[in-house]
């Protein structure tokens, strides 16, 4: 079974062109997410995936950043390239 996908979550992509890669969701919209990688995918443009489309990963969720978007703070997508990368990073270490 499926976890269930929450906003501040890492998400890698099970179907698609971006196939395995690893995404931020910063909404969602019934059984659409949004996402944004900070490459690829930024703030102002992001993806929508249905969410059947993604696997969370088993890391701790990026809360702050998506509390941010929410209240519509600046949040730019160097921070969030290097947040996922940190995380997807410490998460290998472990």
């Amino acid at each position: 079974m499926q976890k269930e996908i929450n906003i501040g979550d890492l998400c890698k992509s099970t179907a698609g062109r971006d196939k395995t890669g690893i995404f931020l969701v910063i909404g969602i919209d019934g059984k659409f997410a949004y996402v944004v990688d900070g490459k690829v995918r930024k703030v102002k443009n992001p993806k929508k995936k249905n969410l059947k489309h993604l696997e969370r990963l088993n890391v701790k969720p990026l809360v702050g950043i998506a509390e941010m978007l929410h209240i519509n703070l600046t949040v730019g997508n160097n921070t969030i390239k290097k947040a996922v990368k940190e995380r997807v990073n410490k998460k290998q270490e472990d």
